[in-house]
């Protein structure tokens, strides 16, 4: 089909220009027929195809948490400090589940969390998306619209005339303010085919930023 095709002629054009051209020029010249690729290549149904809003799988088990009551950070301290991070495993579906709550300590944290990214593979995986929201003096808001759910590709090593295909959700938060505390939550479902039916994963343990309560659980 036209999708192979393109793919294709990528590939050559690759090939040609790192075997006979080396200058500035050359390089260019690949960066914009690859980006014109991509353009043509890319199924439309690609973009929000492979994006849920969810409500959390029936096998996951949360757990509780409640704001911190020692005083409020320095200006200049870490901009969020982590009162939840949970990862959560079910090998035989293949689904990852993760969780964060965090307190936006000053702006910087404000700024940094002001929209979230996901990335995932679409070619074998789903994002599913859980939860997205503020707690804030005793009540809770929603932030998890899918009108202001964006999906993009990056493709930041496309310069380097590397595709890796993977896409990025952007959820834009809006109205996060200092002392607000965001949780989110989301599953990546699907096996890397790479893996041929097996399980693998590397769990990091150690932080460095401090973690309230850090939890890890594989079923």
């Amino acid at each position: 089909d036209i999708e192979c095709l393109l793919y294709s002629a990528m590939l050559l054009a690759m090939a040609f220009t790192r075997a006979f051209c080396r200058s500035s020029c050359a390089r260019w010249l690949l960066f914009a027929a690859l980006s014109f690729a991509i353009l043509l290549g890319t199924p439309s149904h690609a973009a929000t195809g492979e994006v849920e809003v969810v409500a959390a799988p029936a096998w996951v088990r949360g757990c509780d948490w409640s704001m911190p009551t020692n005083s409020p950070a320095a200006p200049h301290s870490e901009g969020t400090r982590y009162l939840v991070y949970e990862r959560q495993e079910h090998a035989q579906l293949a689904q990852d589940y993760t969780r964060l709550v965090l307190l936006m300590e000053n702006e910087t944290g404000v700024q940094e969390y002001g929209n979230l990214r996901f990335r995932f593979d679409p070619s074998y995986q789903t994002l599913q998306l859980h939860t997205v929201q503020i707690h804030r003096g005793g009540e809770t808001l929603n932030r998890l619209e899918r009108a202001k759910l964006r999906i993009i590709q990056p493709e930041p090593e496309l310069s380097d005339g590397v595709l890796t295909g993977e896409q990025t959700a952007v959820v834009l938060i809006e109205d996060l303010r200092v002392g607000d505390v965001l949780e989110y939550a989301f599953t990546l479902a699907g096996a890397n085919p790479v893996l041929a039916g097996h399980y693998s994963q590397r769990l990091v343990v150690k932080s460095s930023v401090p973690i309230g309560y850090q939890r890890f659980r594989i079923i």
